[in-house]
């Protein structure tokens, strides 16, 4: 019984240590950051997310002048396709000097994309606990951007493709009058019975 409580007086030392250290660490490096977690809490569930619809209204208007596309793939991908006008900042180099400065110098709202959702949502995490405010990134990643808008526009309503209508109906009401009647032919025949 001995070894037993010896065992768990270790472990019960062991997580306290690592409970201490973990506090003194959120303490020294919670300075750099300029929100306080809370802060950041509130601010995530906020979805700054850019919708594949509202990605497609910036493609195609005067106001993509006034967005940064930041792509989050490595240098590989974005070689093969990108949006037009979109730097590469590969991920794993995001927090370096240099792209950070690239990134704060910019008067653009900052959008950033990856092959999902996954690291330009961390992207956008990270840089908003930097202080960073005009920056989003979009939903659903490059290749929805890339099949449903780059290729050919169709809306998405929950990542399902919006049905197309069976029949357009549109040209019937747009008429002035209303299509004619087919006429109809009626035919009749004599059948003749009987005999001598």
């Amino acid at each position: 019984m001995t070894m037993k409580s010896n065992k768990l007086n270790n472990a019960a030392l062991f997580f306290t240590f690592v409970m201490i250290v973990v506090l003194i660490g959120s303490k020294l490096y919670s300075e750099d950051y300029e929100l306080a977690p809370n802060q950041m809490v509130d601010k995530s569930l906020q979805k700054e997310a850019v919708s594949l619809q509202k990605m497609y209204v910036l493609l195609n208007s005067e106001k993509k002048e006034n967005y940064q596309f930041v792509d989050l793939r490595e240098n590989a991908n974005y070689q093969i396709s990108h949006i037009d006008g979109a730097i590469n900042i590969p991920f794993k180099n995001l927090m370096e000097k240099e792209n950070l400065k690239t990134l704060s110098d910019n008067d653009k709202t900052i959008v950033f994309y990856d092959d999902g959702e996954e690291k330009s949502s961390n992207a956008w995490f990270l840089l908003k606990q930097l202080g960073y405010d005009n920056i989003s990134y979009v939903s659903g990643g490059y290749e929805y951007v890339k099949e449903y808008i780059l290729k050919s526009y169709q809306p998405s309503y929950g990542h399902y493709t919006a049905e197309k209508p069976k029949y357009d109906f549109g040209k019937y009401f747009n008429q002035k009058k209303a299509p004619k009647k087919p006429e109809v032919k009626v035919e009749t025949s004599i059948t003749v019975s009987g005999g001598c």
